[in-house]
């Protein structure tokens, strides 16, 4: 599965950069060079913001999302990362007062 989603990706990432003009596509498909780090913050983010929709459906009374906010909460509970333990210390507890208490 892993594989054919890399497979998906290299073959977006290659009609993407053939759109770009050739003057151009070295210094944007140098964007897509990320570091070890840089992927593991953007995975984690993208937990983090699916765990954030999670809890946004929940309050809404969508019950559906209940599973997913939960184990997203394990997930993020083991991901060693200053950065998403700063976020959830310091800006998630925000995400569950109501608008007009922000």
């Amino acid at each position: 599965m892993r594989e054919a989603y890399l497979q998906v990706e290299s073959a977006a990432l290659s009609r993407f950069a053939d759109l770009i003009p050739e003057k151009l596509r070295e210094s944007y498909m140098s964007l897509f060079d990320l570091s070890d780090d840089e992927k593991t913050i953007i995975k984690a983010a993208d937990k983090l913001c699916a765990y954030i929709k999670c809890i946004e459906e929940t309050k809404s009374g969508n019950t559906e999302f209940s599973a997913a906010k939960e184990s997203l909460h394990k997930t993020l509970d083991t991901i060693q990362s200053d950065e998403v333990k700063y976020f959830i210390n310091n800006f998630l507890s925000g995400f569950y007062l109501p608008l007009d208490t922000l």
